[in-house]
């Protein structure tokens, strides 16, 4: 190994363990999870879902998230629990883990790409970092009850949601990479293990969340298009440049097809799922071709847009100087076009199919979707990655934008270390790790007791129902905190306000 590539690697290394302790300290200390509510309990200690998707499920392609929840809460009561004695603690230490491993994979990732793109080290981790501040920083708008790009208010909704989105993210940014120094995207690229390898990850994409999934769906989508219109340059019939895209296609980029045909396939599972069917006042019944549909998909596409209004002020101006100034030097410099503006310019395609793609699922599925960070994620992903090119592109090319990276750096990590004039959105976990250990603790008691079925008594500001508890307490068992299987038969408040069971 060469003393440069130590050099590079030994960079990379130290800046995704500072990524990795930051992200860590953040939802292990500063703003931890907890299991909580009923879908917490139901996923954190049962797996739902079969390896591959089955109609008789309620969530038919949802794959991924209920087999990650429930393998995090092994790793919370078995591994965890037994080094730090709080089976909650426990379950807040796991998210931290999963969550501060995957973002630095992220990270790490987007270096990668960044690299193949220019081999400046230094300029790679310092946009890669920019990058990650970015996705903290972009919502910061107010002084309370701000959100970041991997925020979500509960902890089951981080494994439906937001892990699906960092994955999904990363294959994104593997995939291109290849497509950067092969200019194709072809399966004889890996060797048959790897490319198993890689096939894995593009199934539990695919497999995971339709939202997260819209993100490699639209990468895919993407090429097809470049790869289209590429075809039809060339001074030839219609027949001959179709033959031309198609044997391009196939023999070159045949991975984004199968992207495109297995997206097609989960989206049409996910149709006929027990869950799509289900009677919701927010799922929409009647025709996609109907003006009701339309109307719909309006009101999806307004509160998409509505979100660029919450994009911090100082964020903005950031997005808005560096991508004006690196369009207009790639404009003046068209003969010289450089490699990374064209793949930045790329990445706008994915960003208009993602705002097309939402609307549709949030007109079909409930319009407040678009309205939800974690939903829109992949928008503002591309977004993200697009500034972070042409960043790269003003640092390559521009050699007094240098003088202001430092700068910019600085201006965006100081927005997200400001918890004065900006504080993220608490869970609050304290107040409810109290009032959830009450009820362990209860469940416990009657489990040494023996009491086989119980009614619980609790105060008013606890409002998990019976058949929630009854989720609870059966994780417990599974988990080996409880030595026998409590059932909660009901739930009812308390007259003074304290935790209390009778046995039945």
């Amino acid at each position: 190994m060469s003393a440069k590539v130590q050099k590079v690697e030994k960079l990379m290394i130290l800046a995704s363990i500072i990524i990795f302790v930051w992200i860590f300290i953040y939802y292990a200390v500063v703003n931890p999870f907890i299991p909580y509510d009923y879908d917490d309990w139901r996923y954190f200690g049962f797996f739902e879902s079969d390896p591959i998707p089955r109609l008789s499920q309620w969530n038919v392609t949802r794959i991924l998230p209920e087999y990650l929840l429930p393998l995090s809460g092994y790793l919370s009561a078995y591994i965890i629990y037994p080094l730090v004695g709080d089976y909650l603690a426990s379950a807040s230490i796991a998210l931290a883990l999963l969550m501060a491993f995957s973002l630095s994979m992220l990270f790490i990732a987007s270096y990668r790409l960044f690299y193949a793109l220019n081999e400046n080290s230094v300029a790679c981790t310092l946009v890669s970092s920019m990058m990650m501040l970015l996705c903290f920083a972009i919502f910061k708008h107010a002084p309370e009850n701000n959100v970041h790009m991997f925020f979500a208010n509960s902890y089951n909704l981080h494994f439906y949601y937001i892990l699906p989105n960092i994955l999904n993210s990363i294959i994104v940014l593997l995939l291109t990479r290849e497509i950067v120094l092969h200019k194709r995207l072809s399966i004889n690229l890996w060797t048959p293990l790897m490319a198993g390898v890689l096939f894995v990850g593009i199934y539990l994409c695919m497999f995971s969340m339709l939202f997260a999934a819209g993100i490699l769906l639209a990468f895919a989508v993407a090429v097809f298009l470049i790869r289209f219109f590429s075809a039809f340059r060339f001074e030839q019939k219609l027949s001959q440049k179709m033959k031309l895209f198609f044997i391009d296609l196939v023999t070159n980029y045949n991975i984004a097809p199968l992207i495109i045909v297995g997206m097609g396939a989960a989206m049409f599972l996910e149709l006929q799922s027990r869950r799509s069917n289900e009677d919701w006042e927010t799922i929409y019944k009647g025709s996609l071709l109907s003006f009701e549909f339309l109307k719909r998909f309006f009101i999806s596409v307004k509160g998409l847009i509505a979100q660029i209004g919450i994009i911090n002020k100082y964020v903005f101006l950031i997005i808005i100087i560096i991508s004006c100034t690196a369009i207009v030097c790639h404009i003046k410099r068209r003969k010289q076009q450089s490699q990374i503006m064209r793949l930045a310019l790329k990445c706008l395609i994915p960003l208009a199919f993602l705002t097309f793609f939402y609307s549709m699922v949030a007109a079909k599925g409930g319009t407040d979707r678009t309205s939800l960070n974690y939903c829109i994620y992949g928008v503002f992903f591309f977004l993200v990655l697009f500034v972070s090119l042409a960043s790269l592109y003003l640092f390559k090319e521009i050699t007094y934008s240098r003088l202001l990276f430092p700068f910019v750096f600085m201006m965006l990590l100081m927005l997200v270390l400001n918890s004065t004039r900006g504080r993220y959105t608490s869970f609050q976990a304290e107040e409810k790790a109290k009032l959830t250990n009450q009820v362990i603790s209860l469940i416990d008691e009657a489990s040494e007791s023996g009491c086989r079925a119980i009614v619980m008594y609790v105060p008013e500001n606890y409002d998990l129902p019976h058949w929630a508890m009854s989720r609870l307490s059966h994780t417990l068992y599974y988990h080996k905190i409880t030595p026998t299987r409590v059932t909660i038969l009901d739930v009812k408040y308390s007259t003074d306000g304290s935790f209390y069971y009778e046995a039945e």
